[in-house]
């Protein structure tokens, strides 16, 4: 997985569905360059071979490989499908990892979408990339998109488009994409149910005024069905009207069941402006609060609307703060609605009830050209010019027309680097892994080891009654497995037999197999180390000076005869692990001896 860190080391994964590639780590190199010197690109790219070698590339074979199965396996399809996915996978990967994401995200996305639509659906290099980025941008999963689109009609590959209007709605009105975004997919179901201004957009200007004022959407809908009839309708208006409600939106029957049907937001918008009715601005506490005589009827409409646990209430507090700060904003009339709205979202209230936002300064340059000058300052809603709510606009405004371009955006300057280094090494590792003649060279290679195995592969049947066919099979891949074992028993065979001989022969000295020392001692001493006595008695007067009765025996043991899958390190470490136990010392020492009365060369 190519993943460039940001203040830690870069990861490695060896599942299959993702590559082994890992990352370079950019602001290390650029840091490197206080101690040395070079272009940082040719420091970076200088790194190519070792990103992208031979291994690398395999790699990207062999996972590009398995990702295809797991599609073909998901789809329902023939292996000859394989061919069209590796290039749709391999033509995406570095796009994804250019936006910060991980590799897997490609297969990820494709599967989810599959899940979800539950036919042999191909997806485009394009499609692919606007899901992974929507996602990405606004925190709904893929599954939730595809779901949420389709149930809608729009393509799959209209989603990414359909998101950014949604994306720049959210920003426009102040409030975060995410929440916008969760508020839209959750509720698209509601545009075959009801009209909308704009479609999608006019359900995200509805899911932007909800974030805003903490309204529960749902409960907005609840009320928008339940007036959808003439019943509901003349039955909520009645109720409405009885309880003092002043709104002549609300308490008309025809009108309500317009607004239903039609505009579901301008419903909303009603509803909002009725509640801030039983509210005022307490100005000892600087906040607003609930008339105090009108708690319960208020509660009571709360009930008739559907929205019981203070949320009406809630909605109105909300409001009335919202709207004062509209109030104090003193615009030139030619400054739009939505911009208003957008400084009212963003100004907080200060101690003395004065509705504040932070707008960053902006100078003239020798050019003449404005810049940002990287200060910010508090000013008053009511003393904001209309350079002041452009400049604020352009703070806040997504900067990309397309999803790529805006998750690429929003990441830092350090991982931009990263990312786009990611993106040239990945297109170099995919485009070299998904080229026709290596796919062709990988897959014949292990097609014809698939085709020696799957001809040559005992029955059990077989193996049962015949054990020595599997010897003979194992020879014929260059497995001898009977000659193995006693090669091993030969060698430690002769490897007690020259312990044995430089015991009885020699006082002191060591014995060296390869580079790995293994120190021994008399007989008699080995055993009395362990506590025991050579009659195998037990021993309560160890030696205190044992070390001056060590044996050091050199000598250099020819392991050459070890069968292929048994290595000389690794019988050191046993012959080691088991002459630490004294019993197993003494047992060794005696079979040694035993053997061609001990050292034969």
């Amino acid at each position: 997985m190519l993943k460039f860190a940001e203040g830690s080391k870069p990861e490695k994964e060896s599942n299959a569905s993702t590559t082994s590639y890992k990352g370079i780590d950019a602001f290390t190199e650029i840091t490197n360059l206080l101690t040395g010197s070079g272009n940082i690109l040719q420091r970076i790219f200088s790194k190519v071979n070792e990103k992208v070698g031979f291994e690398a590339i395999l790699n990207a074979t062999r996972e590009l490989d398995q990702q295809s199965a797991d599609l073909v396996k998901a789809l329902g399809v023939g292996s000859k499908r394989s061919e069209e996915l590796i290039g749709v996978i391999a033509d995406t990967i570095p796009d994804i990892v250019g936006m910060g994401l991980d590799a897997k995200t490609v297969f990820d996305t494709y599967n989810d979408v599959i899940d979800t639509f539950d036919s042999n659906i191909i997806l485009s290099k394009e499609s692919i990339k606007d899901l992974a980025a929507t996602t990405k941008v606004t925190g709904v999963s893929t599954k939730e998109l595809a779901e949420g689109f389709r149930g809608v009609g729009v393509s799959i590959s209209l989603v990414g488009d359909r998101m950014v209007d949604v994306a720049k709605i959210a920003n426009q009105a102040g409030v975060t994409v995410s929440s916008v975004s969760a508020g839209v997919v959750k509720n698209l179901g509601k545009m075959n149910l009801y009209n909308f201004e704009g479609g999608v957009k006019g359900l995200a200007k509805m899911a932007a005024q909800a974030s805003r004022l903490g309204i529960d959407m749902e409960k907005v809908f609840e009320v928008t069905a339940k007036v959808f009839n003439p019943d509901g309708a003349i039955d909520l208006a009645a109720s409405l009207q009885r309880l003092g409600v002043a709104s002549s939106e609300l308490l008309d029957p025809l009108r309500l069941m317009d607004l239903a049907q039609n505009d579901p937001t301008e419903l909303q918008n009603q509803i909002v402006n009725m509640s801030k009715d039983f509210t005022r601005f307490n100005e000892q506490t600087k906040s607003f609060e609930i008339l105090p005589g009108a708690k319960r009827r208020m509660k009571e409409v709360g009930e008739a609307l559907g929205m019981t646990g203070g949320e009406f209430q809630k909605m109105a507090l909300n409001a009335a703060n919202f709207d004062m700060k509209l109030k104090q904003i003193k615009f030139s009339p030619d400054v739009k609605d939505e911009d208003r709205e957008l400084v009212a979202t963003m100004a907080q209230f200060n101690k003395g009830g004065v509705a504040e936002v932070k707008i960053q300064e902006m100078k003239t340059n020798e050019k003449g050209e404005q810049e940002w000058t990287g200060e910010y300052i508090t000013k008053a809603v009511g003393d904001l010019k209309t350079d002041d709510i452009e400049n604020l606009k352009k703070s806040q405004e997504l900067q990309g027309k397309s999803m790529e371009e805006i998750a690429f955006d929003q990441l830092s300057e350090q991982k931009k680097l990263n990312s786009s280094i990611d993106k040239f090494l990945t297109t170099l590792q995919y485009g070299a892994g998904s080229y026709k003649g290596t796919q062709e060279l990988y897959k014949k290679g292990l097609g014809s080891m698939t085709k020696a195995v799957k001809g040559k592969t005992p029955t059990v049947n077989e193996v049962r009654k015949t054990p020595d066919d599997v010897n003979k099979g194992l020879k014929e891949y260059g497995i001898d497995l009977e000659g193995g074992l006693k090669g091993l028993n030969d060698m430690l065979t002769t490897l007690g037999g020259q312990i044995t001989s430089y015991v009885n022969n020699t006082v002191n000295g060591s014995i060296s197999v390869n580079d790995f020392e293994i120190r021994t001692l008399p007989q008699d001493k080995l055993v009395m180390a362990g506590g025991t006595n050579i009659d195998g008695s037990k021993n309560s007067n160890t030696s205190s000076n044992m070390a001056s009765n060590e044996v050091n025996m050199t000598h250099t043991f020819n392991f050459s005869n070890l069968p292929s899958y048994v290595t000389s390190t690794e019988v050191e470490r046993i012959l080691k692990e088991y002459t630490q136990n004294s019993q197993n010392a003494l047992a060794m020492v005696t079979a040694a001896g035993k053997v061609n009365n001990g050292l034969t060369s």
